[in-house]
């Protein structure tokens, strides 16, 4: 077992856990295991805001929490984990009978831009508002040096 790291420990930690049945590495997201569950009963709006959800005494593994997928690594003696360079990114490494690596992403990838992010628009923006600056800066400084030569 191992818990996931980020550079920041921003992101929400997941729990790798080995299943040497199925040959397989499972992330478990902290919030099925967060000890805070609520227990015969619903959560409150205000757990729901926190993310916790009812309790179950079985934890049912989605099919998403595979790390592996359909792959089998088998024989793992340990699970190391390391922070990438992007603080949504954590690096798995998985060795024993049989080696495996890969990324994480609990948290998704905040911290990446998308394929649609329009970077003309924001150059753009950038560059007016350094030239409203350059205009603008002379101004207020004339006009700071005026206030200073009235009289009240």
């Amino acid at each position: 077992m191992s818990v996931t790291q980020t550079r920041q420990g921003i992101t929400s930690r997941q729990l790798l856990a080995v299943l040497t049945d199925s040959n397989a590495i499972v992330g478990i997201p902290r919030g099925v295991i967060d000890p805070r569950r609520p227990v015969n009963r619903e959560p409150t709006k205000d757990e729901q805001a926190e993310g916790l959800f009812r309790y179950t005494p079985v934890i049912d593994f989605d099919p998403k929490w595979y790390l592996n997928h359909r792959r089998e690594v088998l024989g793992v003696k340990d699970v190391i984990t390391s922070p990438a360079i992007l603080e949504s990114t954590s690096l798995v490494y998985a060795y024993g009978l049989d080696v495996f690596g890969t990324r994480l992403n609990p948290s998704f990838n905040f911290d990446m831009l998308g394929k649609d992010f329009n970077k003309f628009q924001m150059l753009a923006t950038v560059a007016a508002l350094a030239v409203a600056t350059f205009v603008v800066a002379p101004l207020v400084q004339r006009k700071q040096i005026n206030q200073r030569w009235q009289f009240t």
